[in-house]
């Protein structure tokens, strides 16, 4: 206690110092704390120093950033240093081989750029791998000892380029998100060449990749499933995970093993292990005692077609997604995501069912609920503001003149989910038509920190109007009715005044200034209206956006084949084309339903049949098996070896000699006297619980968030090293789009 005194004590007398520096002062001691920063060498006295939004701050594609920590620039991201040197001197940012570090609002990030993926293909030019050493531990985990260009993994460690994940309250330890195409194609490469896959419908290695690095120490990954990469357009699915383990543990751990997956735990676990599992194998993972834990993940792509579209788990998944981005419903989204992956596999989910968080919103003067698929809007705003509105928080988008005004957000408490579908509907329309986003008076200094609106917002936004049908204090009926007036005023203002703003001023989405002509919004209407002649139907928007690039998260490639009214990206050789969504409406007597559909990534497999066939090549692993245990009992029994094995002995003479001479399949015992301990594993007599018994406190989940897997295909170059069949070369034809 009195050392966490001392030390606010100091934390407190270094900020006052930095306070009383000069500016130029004060950007060298931000830069300083920066450089600590991001190599692990911040004193603890220097962490709670805090950095004025305004120091040396500029606008970086239509967002503020700043080169280091600020109040509300917490997000640290790595740009190429010749974008930031069009900014700021060399000596005013810190750089790490080629990439510079800047920090933005999460406030600013969107779908497109939650995830920092670096482009570090050039690492890969001449990198070669193979599998040695398979190991069924059962029909759906296998592991391997990579050999080869590893030393080249290890290399991007050095690199440094580590971020903590937007999901670091779920998860311990800090990531590397990168794409390589020609890392891919050498690790496809690798699998295509072994004999120890059945190769049926395999595509490829996804080129996106993660490195993560958890110090001893560190929280561990919590038990969860691993969203499955998905690219409708192509058909093309992921079926498994790959780990490959940059380092080893020598210390054996019985009570907090690295890995865990399902009943199975690895105690052990050698550098250049690899092990490849089911993506339907729920899992966790623990930091090392003795070392840094540093592997890298990417899973196997395959080619899957006809598969059901579920649109409850469409619904799921947008829920999931949206909720990544509110800080406080990270535990609630990683649930979510897991929830879909059951879903998608059938998996039994005995587990009582999620309880639906319902965020209360206002943008500028208009107030709505939403629950990240579902929106609902009071009757009074019109349709073509609505879908505004809806795109705006969707996406994170803001009026870009009005850069201090944020959509607000509060947590409803007091829905309750037994109710069904009509009632909780009912409910949150009496929150959006009786209640005002405030909870107490806005003051005068609330007023004035509302400046920037006052062209826009009445005056009488000022006076407090909470729950309007009970009264809100007011003493006589006349007062009652006259607040009830003022309020309908308030109303009509609000729409009107919105109306203005967005005539006037350009809205931000996805680094895209943009003029909404509300005008240009159009409404669908469908042919069978709805009982007591309320109508539904679907609004449109015409805008088009450019964006630097593909519009991938959590897995999903949002490319859709075209239709006129849904989410489109159009690749091109510089740039992607987005059109917004469409968004389906249903009026009702209180309100209006809405609902967005950003990524249609509701697939489920028909039947998990299709995942009985194992991914292994048994009869080779069988053969390979057979080989070692003739080789170890003719070391134990020497000449004795016939007498006892003669059955062995004939069958060997059958056998293709071939296999003996192949050292693709064959694990040498001589580079590696510890064979059998290479990974030691053990068998739980239960599964792995979703939230064991020494985590339900800290409530948290390993959600691999799986963000924006980029789906560019192989370098040309690579083409003639290919040595793939006829028939997979065909196959890879419809995958292999020129976008030249």
């Amino acid at each position: 206690m009195q050392d966490n005194q001392n030390l606010f004590g100091m934390s407190s007398l270094k900020q006052q110092e930095f306070n009383n520096l000069s500016e130029q002062q004060k950007i060298q001691k931000a830069l300083n704390y920066t450089r600590n920063l991001v190599f692990d060498s911040l004193d603890l006295e220097d962490q709670d120093l805090v950095f004025s939004d305004d120091l040396q701050s500029f606008t970086l594609q239509n967002i503020e950033v700043s080169p280091f920590p600020t109040e509300s620039r917490k997000v640290m991201k790595y740009i190429e240093t010749s974008l930031l040197q069009q900014f700021l001197d060399k000596n005013n940012f810190i750089e790490i081989n080629n990439y510079s570090v800047i920090f933005v609002n999460i406030d600013d990030l969107s779908y497109h750029n939650f995830e920092n993926i670096l482009n570090l293909d050039h690492l890969f030019g001449n990198v070669e791998f193979k599998l040695k050493s398979s190991k069924i531990v059962t029909d759906k985990i296998q592991t391997f000892i990579i050999q080869g260009s590893t030393e080249n993994l290890l290399l991007l460690d050095k690199l440094n380029y580590y971020t903590q994940p937007l999901n670091a309250t779920q998860r311990g330890g800090k990531r590397l998100i990168f794409h390589s195409n020609q890392l891919s194609y050498c690790l496809t490469e690798m699998i295509e060449k072994s004999n120890f896959f059945d190769k049926k419908q395999f595509m490829k290695v996804n080129n996106v990749f993660r490195l993560n690095n958890f110090a001893p120490g560190d929280k561990k990954f919590k038990s969860h499933y691993d969203t499955p990469f998905a690219d409708k357009s192509q058909g093309l699915y992921s079926k498994y995970t790959m780990l490959i383990y940059l380092t080893g543990n020598k210390e054996v751990q019985n009570e907090q093993p690295p890995l865990a997956i399902e009943n199975i735990s690895f105690k052990k676990i050698s550098e250049n292990s690899c092990i490849i599992f089911d993506q339907q194998l729920q899992h966790e993972g623990n930091a090392y005692f003795d070392n840094n834990k540093i592997f890298i993940r990417t899973e196997l792509i395959y080619k899957i077609d006809g598969l059901n579209y579920n649109e409850k788990v469409a619904q799921m998944f947008n829920m999931a997604c949206y909720m990544t981005k509110e800080i406080d419903q990270q535990q609630y989204s990683a649930d979510l995501f897991n929830k879909c992956v059951k879903m998608r596999y059938n998996i039994p989910d005995e587990k009582e069912e999620l309880k639906k968080v319902y965020l209360f919103k206002r943008n500028l003067d208009i107030v709505y609920v939403t629950d990240g698929n579902y929106y609902w809007f009071p009757l009074y705003v019109p349709l073509e503001l609505i879908g505004t509105l809806i795109v705006l928080d969707y996406f994170s988008g803001k009026v870009y003149s009005l850069k201090n005004i944020k959509i607000q957000t509060k947590l409803i408490k007091n829905i309750d989910n037994s109710k069904n579908e009509e009632e909780i509907d009912k409910f949150i329309f009496d929150i959006v038509n009786q209640q005002n986003f405030e909870d107490e008076e806005i003051t005068e200094s609330r007023a004035q920190f509302l400046q920037d609106l006052e062209d826009y917002v009445p005056k009488t936004l000022c006076e407090n109007f909470t729950f309007y049908q009970c009264g809100c204090g007011l003493l006589h009926k006349d007062d009652m009715t006259q607040a009830k007036q003022l309020f309908k005023i308030e109303k009509i203002n609000a729409v009107k005044n919105l109306k203005n703003i967005l005539n006037q001023n350009s809205v931000l989405i996805f680094d895209n200034l943009i003029k909404i002509n509300l005008d240009e919004i159009k409404t669908e209407l469908n042919s069978n209206n709805e009982r007591n002649g309320l109508s539904s139907g679907k609004i449109i928007f015409s805008n088009q956006l450019n964006i630097q690039n593909s519009i991938n998260f959590a897995s999903c490639n949002c490319e859709q084949e075209i239709y006129e009214e849904d989410v489109m990206l159009f690749r091109t050789k510089k740039l992607n084309t987005f059109r917004l969504p469409q968004i389906l409406f249903k009026m009702q007597t209180e309100g209006i339903k809405l609902s967005i559909d950003m990524f249609k990534n509701g697939f489920i497999y028909n039947s998990t049949d299709t995942f009985q066939q194992p991914y292994t090549n048994k009869d080779e692993t069988y053969k390979n098996h057979k080989k070692k245990q003739k080789q170890y009992r003719k070391q134990q029994y020497g000449k004795y070896y016939k007498q006892y094995f003669p059955q062995q002995e004939s069958d060997s003479s059958s056998e293709n000699e071939e296999s003996d001479n192949d050292d693709q399949n064959s694990y040498d015992e001589d580079q590696n006297s510890d064979e059998s301990n290479y990974m030691i594993y053990s068998y739980n007599e239960n599964k792995l619980d979703e939230e064991s018994v020494n985590d339900k406190d800290s409530q948290e989940s390993e959600q691999e968030d799986e963000p924006n897997r980029c789906n560019q295909k192989y370098p040309e170059k690579q083409k003639s090293k290919d040595r793939e069949s006829v028939a997979l070369k065909n196959q890879k034809k419809l995958v292999k789009k020129d976008y030249s």
